[in-house]
Order: structure tokens, then sequence, then C-alpha cells
């Protein structure tokens, strides 16, 4: 299943978002790398049901289409890699809110960090 754009920031999609941006001469290397991103998500997590919203060029990955509920995975893109963060559970977290952050040189590790993240998070049980 794609990743959805919450639907509160529709009608927009995701990849309208960020096509938006590959088209821009200042930010298409963000555009390219987030549309990347989405594609090689779709293909890895076929089963996973996850909402999108977007802020600046940051994607907010939710688990539930609640643009109140808390993001538990966020993902940004550009032309050196790409940065993933996520919120840690509230018993493992050294204080509220915490977060972990990593830094990926490529798509496929990008995926892999999303993935022990969206684990990690606890949100896709």
């Amino acid at each position: 299943m794609p990743i959805c754009r919450a639907s509160a920031q529709m009608p927009e999609s995701l990849v309208e978002f960020y096509e938006e941006f590959a088209r821009s001469r200042d930010d298409a290397h963000v555009g390219a790398a987030m549309l990347a991103f989405l594609r090689a998500f779709d293909e890895r997590f076929p089963d996973r049901q996850v909402w999108g919203l977007t802020s600046i060029y940051h994607l907010w990955l939710l688990a539930q289409d609640d643009w109140r509920s808390s993001w538990l995975v966020s993902v940004l893109g550009d032309d050196s890699g790409f940065r993933v963060q996520y919120r840690m559970l509230p018993g493992e977290a050294p204080w509220p809110d915490a977060l972990v952050s990593g830094r990926a040189p490529d798509l496929r590790r990008a995926l892999d960090l999303v993935e022990l993240a969206m684990d990690r998070s606890g949100g896709w049980r």
C-alpha cells in the first residue's frame, strides 16, 4: 500500500507535492530524492499502512490518518543522502519525546533506517 497523504493535506498527493520541488530550480534535488524514496518505499513495504504529512520538505510518517496524532518517523532527502528520525517509545526514552536521528548515504540504507524507525517507534506493530 503506498504512503497516503494525510487527509488534512488533501487533495494534492505526496507525489504531486514532491514533483513540484523536482521541477523547481533551487529545490530539484530534494524533490527528486523524495520521489525516489516514495517509489522505493511503496515497493519495499507494500503491506504497511502509512500516512504522510509534509512540512517544508520533510515527510512525517503517521500510523493513522489523523494530523493531531504524533508523527513517529521523519524523512528528508537531498543529493547527499537522507536524514531519518524517529520518536522513541515513552518507556525507552530518557525524556519525553526523545528522538533518534540518523543519516543514510543512499536510498537503500535510508529504507533500512526507516524500517528500523517504524519498528522502534511502536506505531506499526
